[in-house]
């Protein structure tokens, strides 16, 4: 003999397929979490390069050279040619016809990393400070020639995030 449900039964029956039906396949909630986390290293991996790097302490005539090579460093990878026998002020002046980044602002910074490389005398703090900022207005302008799938690629790669870092 068989017994009709009870009322009880068919909601709780009702119910329990109604929440089947609204959670769907656990795969979108995979793809959410994967999807969100990628997005989390896209954002969060260039600053953490960037503050790890800024943290290495070294002295305002090493930070200058630090700054000259990851602006030749950024130029090589927005194509142009560098040779490892051109002096900074040679360098300097290839990118600068090769490129729309200002000649005067390159030419100055090459000459403070010529002079600190090779005259083993400090700058003083006026030329080191002014020598920051152009050094850090030259990086920015040799970032923007790079072409987008380098900077997408320097969002996802941290050897080339590294790469486009001062330090």
């Amino acid at each position: 003999m068989t017994t009709a449900p009870s009322p009880d039964d068919v909601v709780v029956g009702e119910a329990q397929q109604a929440v089947e039906e609204e959670s769907g396949s656990p795969v979108w909630g995979i793809l959410g979490i994967v999807l969100l986390g990628m997005a989390a290293w896209l954002v969060l991996m260039p600053l953490a390069v960037r503050v790890i790097v800024s943290r290495r302490r070294r002295s305002r005539d090493l930070r200058i050279v630090d700054t000259w090579n990851a602006t030749l460093r950024t130029l090589t990878l927005a194509g142009v040619p560098m040779s490892a026998s051109d002096t900074p002020v040679e360098a300097a002046r290839r990118a600068a016809s090769q490129t729309g980044i200002d000649r005067h602002e390159l030419a100055e910074l090459a000459a403070a990393a010529t002079r600190v490389i090779y005259a083993e005398q400090p700058l003083d703090d006026v030329t080191a400070q002014r020598c920051s900022t152009i050094g850090a207005h030259v990086l920015d302008s040799a970032r923007e020639i790079l072409p987008w799938s380098r900077r997408l690629q320097a969002r996802i790669d941290p050897r080339l995030a590294r790469t486009l870092t001062v330090g």
